[in-house]
């Protein structure tokens, strides 16, 4: 009995994850630019150079560290999983920068306030915020737990594109970044078009029911959020942002795109458990509504299944073109197959 093993994607860094996302970056960039000049919006970089300088040498060792490991297969694990770090950090800063762009242009547009429908949906499901916070607020210890989860949400996403490089699952991580792009597109445009203040911020409560919660949970947009409506903040310097969406939950994306990511290997259980504490911590410490939450649950399911209908449907119309080619069936196992490399075909005798 032959066992064939899985069928992992190699890595070609360039334009991984796919030409298609970076090329949607740029578009998307190139949008915002005209766009920020048209209303009179300016971004900024620390260090011009420095940033240009650090991007080129980033590619430059990138590149090299691919072609050594081409010539040196003793060292090309190790190398190939610094190229590939290198280059997924690139594609994380630029879509991020992208992201960044239309979230502050998109908030100066002052977009009617939805605090008032996300409270009436809470209620509807019978979910009470307020007493959920003074709760939270009464338990030190569980909002310690929470307060920790929350702040995990950067370092859980490095330790899931490290775990996937270093298992050498780059169809997972091009699966991860594009996902990471097109839910936080999505995400944003939602955001503009339905922004909200945050729940500290609409319910008010009085300072005894929140004080041992921290003064900056669901608060720390504010400043940003208030100066970009009333037309007070006219530039942004990369690296000051911070994140201003309210509905839906982001972190709740993330932590599905993760756990999804994660799927069936060996890391997947530690950072699921993070990962469903930072759902759980998104209410008193991210000042999301309820239904924020669920809004997250299902945007992210949603563009989890479009993913793969698209990539079933490609690696169908492909196969379809190869067997017309050779005239052979096409077995069917492999019509069932999708890019996701824990698909594998069946054992075959001799």
């Amino acid at each position: 009995m032959q066992k064939i093993t899985k069928n992992q994607l190699s890595f070609q860094p360039w334009l991984f994850p796919h030409p298609a996302a970076w090329a949607s970056i740029l578009v998307v960039m190139s949008v915002a630019l005209i766009w920020a000049n048209h209303v009179g919006f300016v971004f900024k970089l620390k260090s011009n150079i420095l940033f240009s300088t650090g991007m080129i040498a980033a590619l430059l060792v990138a590149w090299a560290c691919h072609r050594a490991s081409q010539r040196w297969p003793a060292k090309r694990k190790f190398l190939i999983f610094v190229a590939s770090a290198i280059i997924t950090t690139l594609f994380v800063i630029t879509q991020g920068m992208a992201i960044t762009m239309v979230q502050y242009l998109g908030m100066a547009e002052k977009f009617p306030l939805i605090d008032p429908w996300l409270a009436q949906m809470d209620a509807m499901l019978g979910l009470d915020w307020p007493s959920h916070v003074k709760w939270v607020n009464n338990h030190p210890a569980v909002l310690s737990i929470l307060y920790q989860c929350y702040d995990s949400i950067n370092t859980t996403m490095v330790f899931t594109f490290a775990g996937l490089l270093l298992l050498e699952r780059f169809d997972r991580v091009k699966e991860l970044l594009i996902l990471f792009w097109s839910t936080g597109l999505i995400t944003i445009i939602i955001a503009i078009l339905f922004p909200a203040i945050a729940a500290y911020a609409y319910y008010d409560l009085p300072a005894a029911d929140i004080a041992n919660i921290p003064p900056e949970s669901g608060r720390y947009h504010l400043e940003h959020l208030l100066a970009l409506r009333d037309g007070s903040m006219r530039s942004l310097t990369f690296g000051n942002q911070t994140g201003m969406v309210e509905f839906p939950s982001f972190h709740t994306i993330l932590a599905i795109l993760s756990t999804w990511a994660l799927r069936r290997t060996i890391i997947f259980w530690p950072i699921a458990l993070l990962n469903l504490g930072m759902i759980m911590s998104t209410i008193a410490h991210g000042g999301h509504y309820f239904v924020d939450v669920f809004a997250g649950f299902a945007l992210a399911g949603i563009v989890i299944a479009i993913y793969h209908s698209i990539v079933a449907l490609n690696r169908r119309f492909v196969l379809d073109k190869q067997h017309t080619q050779t005239g052979s069936r096409i077995p069917q196992w492999q019509t069932n197959m999708t890019m996701d490399s824990t698909n594998t075909p069946p054992t075959t005798s001799h």
